[in-house]
C-alpha cells in the first residue's frame, strides 16, 4: 500500500480522508478555522474604527490650538483698550482734581 503514495505513482491517485479520522477532529479544525477567520475580521474592524478616531482627535485638537491662538489675539486686543481706558481714567482723575482745587480756592474766596 505505501508503494501506490512513492514517487509519480502518487499523483495519480486522488487525495482521500482515512475513516479512522474522527469527526470531532474535523469539526475542531472547522470551527477553529471560522474562529480565526471572525477574529482577524473583528480585529480588522477595530483597528480601522482605531484610526478614524486618531484623525477625528487630531481635527480636534487642531481646532482647539486655533481657538487658542483667536483668544489669544482677543486677550491681546482687550489688554491694549484696558491700557488706553486707564490712561482716559487717570486724564479724567487729574481733571476732577484739578476742578476740585479750583472749586475750593473759589469757594475760599
Amino acid at each position: 500500500m505505501a508503494d501506490k503514495y512513492q514517487g509519480t505513482n502518487r499523483r495519480e491517485e486522488q487525495w482521500h480522508l482515512d475513516k479512522k479520522v474522527p469527526i470531532s477532529l474535523i469539526f475542531a479544525i472547522v470551527i477553529q478555522t471560522i474562529t480565526i477567520t471572525w477574529f482577524f475580521a473583528d480585529l480588522s474592524h477595530k483597528v480601522e474604527v482605531n484610526a478614524k478616531a486618531i484623525v477625528e482627535q487630531d481635527n480636534s485638537r487642531r481646532r482647539m490650538w486655533d481657538q487658542i491662538k483667536d483668544q489669544e489675539r482677543i486677550i491681546g486686543g482687550l489688554d491694549t483698550k484696558i491700557a488706553a481706558i486707564d490712561e482716559r481714567t487717570s486724564g479724567i482723575k487729574d481733571s476732577v482734581d484739578r476742578l476740585l482745587t479750583l472749586f475750593l480756592k473759589d469757594r475760599e474766596k
